[in-house]
C-alpha cells in the first residue's frame, strides 16, 4: 500500500504539472507576466526575429545590461530586468541550431527548458511565458521542439510542484495546432500509463482516486474548444 500511495501522490502531481501549462496564440511582448523567455545566440545579441523584437521593446537599458553579461553557452540562461515590457523579468536562453539532429540538438534544447524553468524558481516567478524556442530562425522542427518543450515543462513542474503558471506563446496558427496535438498526445499516453487496468488492479486505484482522470479530460476538452487568441 506504501506503493499505491506513492503512485497517487504521483498521479496529482503530473495532474497538477498539466493544470499549469497553458497554450495561447499571440505576442509574448504584449502581455505581463513575471518572466518572459527570449530565445537567442551565445552573445545574446538580440539578432534573431523574436530576439530582436524583445529587445527593440525592452529598450537601450537592455542591451547596455547585456554588455555586461557574460556570454551564455547554448542551452543555459542568463537573466535581466524586463525594462519597457510589461514584464519584470527577461530570462535570456542560447537556442541551439537544428542539424539534422545528430549534433545533441534535441538535449540541447531539453537544457534550455530546464534552465529556463530553473531560473523562474529561483526568481519566485508565478507566471512565465515561453515561445515556440528554436523553431524560427534555428528552423528547429516544429512538433519535435513541442515534445521536448512539453515534455521538459510538465516532469520538472511534477518532480518538484510550485505556483508557476508556464504559458507556451505561439506566434501562428501553425504552432499553437502543433502544441495541442503535442500536448493532447501526452495527456492520453499518461492517462493510459496511470488508469490502465492492470495499473489500477496492481496499485488498488478505486473511483475514489479518479479526480485527476476528470481534470486531465477537462484539459482535453479545453485544447479542443476553447480559443486562446489574447
Amino acid at each position: 500500500m506504501v506503493f499505491a500511495n506513492s503512485l497517487k501522490r504521483d498521479i496529482r502531481n503530473v495532474c497538477d504539472a498539466i493544470d499549469s501549462v497553458d497554450i495561447c496564440k499571440g505576442d509574448i511582448t504584449l502581455q505581463s507576466y513575471d518572466a518572459i523567455v527570449c530565445p537567442d545566440d551565445t552573445k545574446l545579441s538580440g539578432s534573431g526575429g523574436l530576439a530582436k523584437k524583445i529587445h527593440l521593446k525592452a529598450g537601450p537599458l537592455l542591451k547596455k545590461a547585456l554588455a555586461s553579461i557574460d556570454e551564455c553557452p547554448v542551452g543555459q540562461t542568463r537573466v535581466t530586468d524586463g525594462f519597457k515590457l510589461s514584464t519584470t523579468h527577461i530570462i535570456h536562453t542560447a537556442t541551439p541550431a537544428w542539424e539534422g539532429g545528430n549534433n545533441y540538438e534535441e538535449l540541447q534544447l531539453t537544457s534550455c527548458y530546464s534552465s529556463i524553468l530553473q531560473a523562474a524558481s529561483d526568481l519566485h516567478c508565478e507566471t512565465l511565458a515561453i515561445p515556440s524556442i528554436g523553431t524560427g530562425y534555428h528552423k528547429f522542427p516544429k512538433e519535435r521542439a513541442a515534445e521536448i518543450a512539453l515534455r521538459t515543462i510538465v516532469y520538472y513542474q511534477a518532480k518538484i510542484p510550485s505556483c508557476l503558471r508556464v504559458s507556451i506563446v505561439c506566434t501562428n496558427e501553425e504552432t499553437y495546432e502543433h502544441y495541442k496535438i503535442v500536448f493532447k498526445r501526452m495527456i492520453v499516453k499518461l492517462f493510459m500509463e496511470f488508469y490502465s487496468p492492470e495499473s489500477c488492479e496492481i496499485n488498488h486505484l478505486s473511483d475514489m482516486d479518479m479526480g485527476p482522470y476528470y481534470s486531465w479530460m477537462v484539459k482535453l476538452r479545453d485544447l479542443e474548444t476553447v480559443s486562446h487568441d489574447y
